[in-house]
């Protein structure tokens, strides 16, 4: 989406649909994280995370306001939702690699 030229549809199609699919792949690598915090805290992090991936949908909302109303570029605005989407699944590394049994 940050490095199409004009206003191609075939660009704006074919990013949403990897945004959205990446997203419900995210959601799904993301689940197994509740068996890696202590059992009392598991009910918190399921819901957690479906709430998050419920909210994600706002995420669209927040890339027009920083595109429309701050004057900045899509590939600027897409660059840095990459480097946080990338940020976010070091965490989920970390997470696995600590262990349940290491808290």
């Amino acid at each position: 989406l940050g490095l199409a030229e004009g206003d191609s549809f075939a660009a704006l199609a074919a990013g949403s649909v990897l945004v959205g699919s990446g997203g419900a792949f995210v959601m799904l690598a993301s689940l197994p994280t509740a068996f890696v915090v202590p059992k009392s805290w598991r009910p918190m992090v399921v819901s957690s995370n479906n709430c998050m991936f419920d909210a994600s949908s706002v995420v669209f909302l927040g890339v027009y306001a920083l595109y429309a109303h701050l004057g900045m570029s899509r590939r600027t605005v897409f660059v840095g939702f990459a480097c946080v989407c990338a940020a976010l699944h070091l965490a989920l590394v970390v997470a696995w690699r600590q262990g349940p049994g290491e808290q």
